[in-house]
């Protein structure tokens, strides 16, 4: 009873000290969370983001850091600058075109962010010419229309909605006493269209004050614009509409320019744009670069993720928010209840508790919990070292089961270092415990050097399949090798990877047995053909006596003709050829193959084939044997001596399945969309049912009579084709024939190597879970 009481208080104890601790981490900020709610692309995207102007300009700074803490963290960028504040001009436009044209001629991105006016601009006249069908985002847009995107359904992005009209009823609502309203503006691009606006405002009759702006549309030199404001009279107030760029076409720090205005202004100064909070204005309805940048990132976050870009509508709603700087309220004593509801402050001067509530309640509960989940970590405690005794009898017993196997068995960590081994996986490799305990020793140093890029590759798709088998070369610690079955399955904690699990199978012997018997049943296959190729051998030679006898004959009476001897020389020399051509057919299906590959042409391999058993056929007198060659198919690299052999196996149990005659049809073709060969063979022999075609490629299994056959005709094949990389399959029905499907690759699986083959190779890249 005491045993169940303390268990409960226990788990009571433990509920309470969770739910504190979440209570403390809550009451801390949560870095990050921006992109955890995000769906992103499988693979780091790759982004072009052009930007009209240069770096240091305030806005299209702030563009950019609010597209890249909206994109995910891996996200890859190329940045270029167009300098359009500075310099603009077609000729320089051309340039800047046939530069990008030369610099990304075979770069693809898969998204292009376009900042403010004349990168979009530049991008409608030249993008379709030097990034075809990508789709394109662009920001900060003061001058935008419908028709700008006609012809451009790749495009979309956030118009920059200035709120001048908001900001200039604000700046009139917090300064009641103003009468006009002084304007600045520049001859740049965007000050052309802000004043534009603000004159269409003016002439709208929208404000009971007029409207003035301090230069008549040439533009100011900065001195100008200083001595402009400081003769400004206390009725007014001052809309600064930027100021970019000066008269002589100079190229201005916003920052400086609006210290030096503020600072001479005898009247508060009100703005538009998030950059000039800080330099001396007071606020308004302002829209910031980072602003436009997050928006525009949060429409390229649906590209990427796979809605075209035709479907996501223009953003032209402002986005733009009030803010105002709490010195400057504070310097033209605007009281703040004076400001539009959820207006934004900066550099607001707050109390201690204010400043640090957060933390000061997070310390009160951290102080609350601190007691009970000591209470609950001294019950921990002694759990803890009676689960740790259990789980050290655990690893012991699995230790000493695991030596019992005959066979290397092994764990490794994500990295692919091997954490454990058992001892035949020592006794096979070479290696030493201290080794594998020190973490010197990889999966991929126990794999040649030729493999080890294959492995990699397996161990990333392991995360997906979760287990994995492949034969690969295995690699002792003494240099030498032999091929392995490898079987690899994940280790999990919690359904999470922590790390992969293996068994490793030496199949040297398998594969030796396997070649014997490939071996073997060339030479019963030979034994068959004996007969065929002597009569086949012994037609030409007929042919050969019969016309020198004749030609001899000829010579001795003088009666000799050109035409005769011609005649009778080309029967002597086409014979010959065809002995000649016979008997190396012969000797290379005859010839212990080494596994020589070479490049043929798979229709000459199945004209070899039908040439070594021609005899045959003809003998078999009710069974008519076609060939339909495939037309213009590439070369196959394979062992044209293992290929022949598949052919005559599949041709000889074609003509077995018609002990009362019927045809064969020979197909070959390529597959382009598989990128491999096929070679069919058909026959209208008596089928099989779906039971024996289960078991149609095991050694051993025939379905013929006792000593018609050893049932490894179709397992010999079933093997070279594998071995090729290639794959065979069979359809058939009773009474219905069959058909026999081989498929090879242009190129088989790389051929094995030594390490002294492959000692310079580099080993490739350690495995990393992604």
């Amino acid at each position: 009873m005491l045993r169940r009481c303390s268990s409960v208080a226990a788990v009571v104890l433990r509920r309470w000290a969770g739910v504190c601790l979440a209570l403390v981490l809550l009451a801390f900020p949560l870095a990050g969370g921006a992109h955890a709610a995000q769906s992103v692309p499988a693979h780091p995207a790759m982004v072009l983001i052009l930007n009209s102007y240069h770096p240091g300009l305030p806005f299209s700074d702030g563009e950019m850091e609010g597209i890249r803490s909206t994109l995910p963290p891996d996200t890859i960028y190329r940045i270029e600058y167009m300098d359009s504040k500075r310099i603009a001009s077609d000729a320089y436009r051309r340039l800047l075109f046939e530069t990008y044209q030369m610099k990304y001629a075979t770069q693809r991105f898969d998204l292009i962010f376009s900042l403010d006016d004349d990168a979009l601009h530049f991008l409608l006249q030249y993008g379709d010419a030097l990034f075809p069908d990508t789709p394109v985002v662009f920001c900060g847009v003061n001058r935008f229309e419908d028709a700008m995107l006609e012809g451009h359904a790749q495009y979309t992005g956030v118009v920059e909605t200035l709120d001048n009209e908001k900001t200039i009823e604000v700046a009139l609502q917090l300064w009641p006493k103003a009468q006009r309203v002084l304007v600045i503006t520049d001859n740049t691009t965007t000050g052309v269209f802000n004043r534009q606006y603000v004159q269409r405002l003016a002439q709208s009759g929208s404000f009971d004050v007029p409207l003035e702006f301090l230069d008549r549309g040439e533009g100011l030199l900065l001195s100008e614009l200083v001595e402009a404001v400081r003769r400004a009279p206390p009725d007014s107030v001052i809309y600064y509409a930027d100021f970019f760029q000066d008269r002589s076409g100079k190229t201005l720090d916003p920052g400086q320019v609006m210290e030096a205005v503020s600072g001479a202004a005898p009247v508060p100064v009100f703005v538009h744009g998030a950059m000039y909070l800080g330099h001396g204005a007071v606020g308004g309805k302002v829209s910031g670069g980072r602003y436009q940048g997050e928006e525009a990132a949060r429409l390229g976050l649906r590209i990427l993720q796979g809605t075209p870009a035709a479907q996501i509508p223009v953003q032209k709603d402002p986005v733009t928010r009030y803010t105002f700087d709490a010195r400057q309220l504070k310097r033209w004593n605007i009281s703040s209840s004076l400001l539009p509801p959820e207006s934004v402050v900066i550099n607001r001067t707050d109390t201690f508790y204010q400043r640090y509530a957060l933390y000061i309640w997070a310390a009160a509960a951290f102080i609350l919990v601190e007691t009970i989940l000591l209470a609950g970590l001294v019950f921990n405690f002694l759990q803890r070292r009676r689960a740790v005794a259990r789980l050290a009898r655990s690893e012991e017993r699995f230790r000493q089961l695991a030596d019992l196997l005959p066979q290397p068995l092994f764990e490794a960590d994500l990295q692919g270092r091997v954490t454990f081994a058992n001892q035949q996986a020592y006794r096979t490799f070479g290696y030493q415990p201290q080794e594998v305990e020190d973490g010197r020793v990889s999966v991929f140093d126990v794999i040649a050097p030729s493999e080890r890029q294959q492995v990699a590759d397996d161990l990333r798709s392991l995360l997906q399949e979760h287990s994995k088998h492949r034969e690969y070369l295995a690699l002792r610690g003494d240099g030498s090798t032999f091929p392995a079955d490898v079987y690899v399955s994940l280790i999990h904690d919690n359904g999470r990877p922590i790390g992969l699990r293996g068994l490793v199978i030496d199949i040297s012997e398998r594969k030796e047995m396997t070649e014997r018997m490939i071996q073997s049943q060339k030479l019963a296959d030979l034994g068959t053909l004996a007969a065929g190729i002597a009569h086949e051998i012994n037609t030409p030679l007929q042919v050969i006596t019969a016309s020198s006898e004749n030609l001899l004959a000829s010579l001795r009476r003088g009666e000799v003709q050109i035409e005769s001897l011609q005649r009778r020389v080309d029967h002597i020399h086409t014979s010959g050829w065809r002995i000649a051509a016979i008997v190396k057919s012969l000797l290379a299906y005859a010839r212990q193959s080494e596994g020589q590959m070479g490049r043929h042409h798979l229709n000459d391999l199945v004209q070899n084939a039908l040439l070594l058993v021609e005899h045959q056929i003809r003998v078999w007198s009710n069974v008519q044997v076609m060939f339909e060659p495939g037309a213009d198919l590439p070369e196959l690299t394979c062992d044209a001596n293992k290929i022949t052999q598949v052919i005559l196996n599949l041709l000889t149990n074609a003509r077995d399945a018609m002990p009362h005659g019927g045809s064969i049809i020979l197909r070959t073709g390529f597959d382009a969309e598989r990128g491999m060969l096929t070679l069919t063979v058909s026959d209208t022999g008596e089928g099989m049912s779906a039971e024996v075609q289960k078991r149609i490629f095991d050694p051993f299994y025939t379905t013929k009579p006792p000593g018609k056959g050893t049932g490894l005709g179709l397992s010999i094949v079933f093997g070279i084709v594998r071995a090729h990389g290639g794959e065979i399959a069979v359809q058939s029905a009773p009474r219905e024939g069959s058909t026999f499907v081989v498929c090879l690759p242009l190129q088989p699986p790389p051929a094995q190597e030594t390490p002294d083959d492959a000692a310079e190779e580099p080993l490739p890249p350690r495995w990393r879970e992604t």
